[in-house]
């Protein structure tokens, strides 16, 4: 009996010393594991596992001392026997993640995420993570799945909100993608690639203020690029805001050396419009430089030589632009307006005909003048019934000459 008891009382007391001796390797290892002592804590983690092989979080510690090392081999190998011991030890998991992504292992590293999801559900920076995986591997649809997981798990990040908004643009959702380009440059002011997108999206949209909005925000971050400069002017232009439209296209050609028939013709429209007809004149030339059957370019210089009086060659320019397209409405439109202007009734009537002949919308303007014209030289008949028909088409002028003169 006394010697069961001595047994006893020894296995007790050795199993003391094992404790205190597993306790006194991992707590030494955790602290050459703080201070990067990554081999001597590695040998210290050994001790431990070697003493007590269920030592889960040992294997863990090791796994992460390996990592620090870079031996990302090693380091699966530890962390797989941590993940053996205690299946459900996120920590293992998260390690193991990393070593399989220092290695390229694409598929385990998913496989690990994937595993993590499942215990922690709500762990959004693991969504983030296997979106970009997924995004990187152009596997867009779980990419998109999970990055809405970790942004409705409330994740603040620019890059998951400026690639989810790609993957809405390839799949032609421009409405969600501009929300998203949005997100992400209320969190990251600097992105000038999100604010380039926006810009782009804003103007194919032709919500031209906010276009002009976030190209300006390009500019300001000091990026230079001809499209956003195209942006800026063309919406500029289409907004009949002149003046900063022909400043923009200067820029554009200070920046840049282009031979663009249309950056040359629409600078020279805002020139004409802020009565800088020299100017004018030099811009449509260069187009048609560029282009000798640019039809737009022979009507708009014959326009400005026709408000400068040079008549001769107005005529000559807008006998060019029909020549070479003969159904050119928009030539007979400019000479016609400008023929009217200058009280020339009949060649106005002449012209305002082939616009009403090959324009099948043709505005309710032309009608008015073309029946004011008619009126002019006293044929009353056919003024009333342009009248009649501009004033249908919406034109308040008509409708008080109809009234007045027509019955």
């Amino acid at each position: 009996m006394k010697r069961i008891i001595l047994i006893i009382g020894f296995f007790i007391s050795t199993q003391i010393i094992i404790a205190q001796s597993v306790g006194f390797y991992y707590q030494r290892g955790n602290d050459r594991l703080s201070r990067k002592d990554y081999k001597a804590a590695i040998e210290d983690f050994k001790e431990v596992v070697s003493k007590r092989a269920d030592y889960y979080e040992a294997y863990t510690d090791m796994g992460k001392a390996y990592i620090g090392l870079e031996q990302y081999f090693e380091a699966i190998t530890a962390l797989t026997e941590a993940i053996k011991i205690k299946s459900d030890y996120l920590p293992a998991f998260k390690l193991r993640t990393q070593a399989h992504l220092a290695r390229d292992e694409e598929k385990e590293a998913i496989q690990d995420m994937s595993s993590i999801i499942k215990l922690a559900p709500k762990d959004l920076d693991v969504y983030k993570m296997r979106g970009d995986l997924h995004y990187k591997n152009e596997d867009f649809k779980k990419a998109s799945l999970d990055y809405t997981k970790a942004i409705n798990l409330g994740l603040k990040d620019s890059k998951t909100f400026y690639n989810r908004a790609e993957i809405y643009l390839k799949n032609s959702d421009k409405d969600n993608a501009i929300k998203d380009y949005v997100s992400c440059v209320n969190i990251d002011k600097e992105n000038f690639e999100a604010y380039k997108k926006l810009a782009q999206l804003y103007y194919d949209k032709k919500e031209y203020k906010l276009a002009i909005e976030n190209a300006n925000s390009v500019v300001k971050l000091g990026q230079n690029e001809e499209i956003i400069y195209r942006i800026l002017a063309d919406s500029y232009y289409n907004l009949n805001n002149y003046e900063n439209a022909q400043k923009a296209y200067s820029r554009l050609f200070e920046l840049y050396r282009l031979r663009d028939k249309i950056i040359y013709m629409n600078r020279g429209i805002c020139n004409v419009e802020l009565k800088n007809y020299d100017l004018a004149i030099k811009d449509f030339t260069r187009s048609i430089v560029f282009d000798r059957e640019f039809v737009d370019a022979y009507y708009q210089r014959a326009y400005v030589y026709m408000i400068q009086g040079k008549e001769t060659y107005a005529v000559r320019d807008f006998n060019k632009a029909l020549q070479i397209n003969p159904k050119c409405y928009r030539a007979y439109e400019k000479r016609g307006r400008y023929y009217f202007s200058q009280k020339k009734y009949k060649e106005a009537i002449e012209d305002f005909s082939n616009v009403i002949k090959f324009n099948q919308n043709t505005s309710a303007d032309i009608y008015y003048m073309r029946g004011a014209s008619y009126y002019s030289i006293r044929k009353s008949g056919n003024a009333c019934l342009d009248f009649k028909q501009a004033m249908d088409l919406g034109d308040e002028r008509a409708k008080k000459d109809y009234g007045e003169l027509c019955k």
